[in-house]
Order: C-alpha cells, then structure tokens, then sequence
C-alpha cells in the first residue's frame, strides 16, 4: 500500500512536486502531478528572483524532448540544460534557452594529451553553434590521466573493452580527504546461457569474489552495498552482486574487514 495522496490539479505546487518526487520510486509521479498542473492551464506562480532550468535524461523515461519543454515552462523553468543542438529551436518555441550546451562527456577530456584533438575539435564546432544560436555557455570536462581507450567521438568509452590486467588509478574522498587507490581490471564474463532465464538486470561484476553468501532476496545491482541482515537484526554480510535469476551475493564481514584494512593502510601510505 501506498501512503502517497493523490494530485488534483489545483494541489500541485512547486514544492508539492517536489515532495512527490522524493516520496516516489524513481520519477514516476513527477509527470502524472506535473500532467494535472497543466491540465490546470495555470503558470506555476514565481517570484522571480532564482531562476530554474532542468536537464533532459531525468525525464527521458517519461516524456519526449518536446513533452519536457512544454512542462518545464508550465512550471516557470526559463532553460533546458545540456541538451543537443539538434533540438534547440524545440527549446525556442516554448519560450525557453539552453542555459549551457554540452560537448564530449567526462572520461577522455584535456587531462590527456591522446584526446586534446578531439575535445578541441567538438568544443570549437560547438562553440560556433552556440554563437549561431545565442547559447552563451558550453560545459567541458578536464577528463582522466589514464588513457581509456580509442578516442570515443565525446562519448564515454567503453571500458570493457579495455585489456585485462590493466591497472587504473581511482580517486575518491574518504571524511573530505583524497584517498588514491589502484585497480587491477578483470575481464567480464559477459551474458551467460542461463541470463536467458530472465531475473536481470544483473551486476556489470558478478564473479571473482575471494567468497561470497549466496542468498535467494530479489535487490537490484543499484541497490547493492547494503547490508544482509538475519532474522534477529544482525549483519550477516554486504550485499554486492545481482547474479543470477535466484541469486544475489554478500561479502561475508571478513572479507569486508579486510578490505576495510587494505584501504585504511593505503591511506595512511600516502
């Protein structure tokens, strides 16, 4: 059962829509409530004073690109965020601009020599739509030191495709410190005979654990990082893999310890 009120139309404010979506899994009671705010035929009332835009794949599930413009401006947006030139005038006839325009993605950028002529060639072509268009702001990406393969035309690459046994620097904030690790890739096992018997999506990393629990609960690979919990409240594990159609699998808490020891130690290395 669901706790969740429905929409009339007349109930549907910024803030309304905003605690729906919160509330909601994933987006799908944003559109239905911004659907009856526009049946209203009423603007969302603002003061003007912060200005608001939103970008495109968060609504790509639910509405077309002309769907998305037509309600950002019943909700008072003023911009379409990164969206292609490909779909500016869309953006024009709603009344909206695109507040900054995009260009190659965030893995190959200028940190690498090997994809400075690429970056370079996308940014100057996208600078001159952006002059042709009015667009005053384009977005671009300092990429990753590592190479990661052929230049991917300003798309992310596909790392899979990368040989095995390389090794790739990452680098994350551990209590707002840099911690450096390094990673060794393995090679995917890809689609398996038995995927065909449905239960997916499954985790892009599944096999090559030092041990594992497998249990039959149903958590999807993005929910993974939690804990197994037994009946009597205790943490039996991690749960880190969607495997297989009737199976997910926990690190059992020694190999999670020891884990946890290895990243402390690098740490306190650097």
């Amino acid at each position: 059962m669901s706790n969740r009120q429905p929409l009339s139309p007349s109930s549907v404010t910024r803030r309304r829509l905003l605690q729906v979506a919160a509330g909601a899994v994933g987006t799908l009671a944003l559109p239905e409530a911004v659907r009856a705010a526009a049946g209203e035929g009423e603007k969302a009332a603002t003061k003007g004073n912060i200005v608001h835009s939103v970008v495109t794949w968060c609504f790509e599930p639910h509405w077309s690109f002309d769907e998305l413009c037509k309600n950002a401006r019943q909700l008072g947006c003023r911009s379409v965020e990164l969206c292609p030139p490909s779909v500016w005038p869309t953006v024009k006839k709603y009344g909206l601009t695109c507040a900054i325009a995009p260009s190659h993605l965030f893995v190959q950028g200028m940190n690498n020599p090997k994809y400075q002529a690429g970056c370079l060639e996308m940014l100057r072509q996208r600078i001159d739509q952006c002059a042709d268009a009015g667009t005053k702001t384009v977005i671009t990406f300092t990429g990753y030191a590592q190479e990661s393969g052929a230049w991917a035309d300003g798309t992310n690459p596909d790392l899979s495709k990368l040989p095995p046994n390389r090794k790739v620097k990452l680098l994350v904030n551990r209590k707002d410190k840099p911690l450096e690790l390094e990673a060794t890739l393995g090679r995917s096992p890809g689609s398996l005979p038995f995927d065909n018997w449905g239960g997916g999506p499954f985790s892009d990393r599944r096999w090559g654990f030092a041990a594992v629990i497998p249990h039959d609960l149903a958590i999807a690979p993005t929910d993974c990082g939690g804990p197994l919990v037994d009946i009597d409240g205790r943490c039996q594990g991690v749960n880190i893999a969607r495997a297989l159609r009737v199976a997910n699998y926990a690190l059992p808490p020694r190999e999670v310890q020891q884990a946890i020891e290895r990243i402390r130690a690098a740490a306190k290395s650097q």
